[in-house]
């Protein structure tokens, strides 16, 4: 990373020759560097972004899923600054973003007990096809939760994601609230709208360690000033005695 030489501390030709730069002078430069690594208000420091291309929904309430085919789980969102859930009438309870990118999901269900025999399942559709299903035995005793994960790419425009549960239970519901919910969140992205994906990639990477170097040097550059100084008061201390 280059240096910006304004922010070099001037150490002079040679020690106590009265050309470099005054210890205010030299402390201001290091005073700059640390603002500019860790922001002028404390922010978090270069390389690293908090991203806003989040999205979360879960049920509202207690819902009742009926035997022998797939449903749409009704989910709302409770964390949408992009308005990326959908629930228009050709796109019914979706994540649908507007940005083209890879986006990391999670599902997580929880079935309450159940009657018969056969199995539940919950399902992350993409477009309408299954990338992730989750599938147990309907259980008799007691609720159990299904989770599904993973990483996909969505182009920004028609792709969307939906949450399906099935089951071949005559009596099953999932519950409602936080126990059954969609999240999902961009993690990588090369398209120019995308300003900040709360990643840090190489480049982040690259940009913080040139950050750290440019910071050691100035330590450096800080430490020879503060020995000529200390040298010269000494020197002028032992000239009076």
């Amino acid at each position: 990373m280059a240096i910006d030489p304004k922010l070099l501390i001037n150490t002079g030709s040679q020690e106590n020759d009265g050309t470099g730069d005054s210890i205010r002078t030299a402390f201001e430069k290091v005073n700059t560097v640390f603002e500019n690594i860790y922001g002028a208000n404390g922010a978090s420091p270069i390389g690293f972004s908090t991203s806003t291309y989040v999205i979360q929904a879960q049920l509202t309430s207690t819902y009742s899923v009926s035997t022998g085919s797939d449903h749409v789980l009704p989910l709302s969102a409770t964390n949408d600054v992009n308005n990326w859930w959908t629930t228009t009438v050709t796109n019914v309870y979706a994540f649908q973003p507007d940005i083209s990118g890879y986006y990391q999901y999670e599902s997580s269900a929880l079935w309450g007990v159940g009657s018969g025999s056969g199995q539940n399942n919950t399902q992350v559709k993409l477009n309408g096809t299954t990338i992730s299903i989750a599938e147990d035995v309907v259980n008799t005793v007691q609720p159990h939760t299904q989770v599904n994960s993973g990483i996909i790419y969505l182009n920004g425009v028609t792709d969307q994601l939906t949450v399906t549960a099935y089951t071949d239970s005559l009596n099953q519901s999932l519950s409602g609230g936080v126990a059954t919910r969609f999240s999902a969140l961009m993690v990588g992205s090369n398209n120019s709208n995308a300003t900040s994906v709360g990643t840090f990639d190489q480049s982040s990477a690259t940009n913080l360690l040139g950050n750290l170097d440019y910071l050691q040097s100035e330590i450096t550059d800080l430490q020879t000033t503060a020995t000529a100084f200390a040298n010269s008061n000494f020197l002028g201390l032992w000239a009076e005695g």
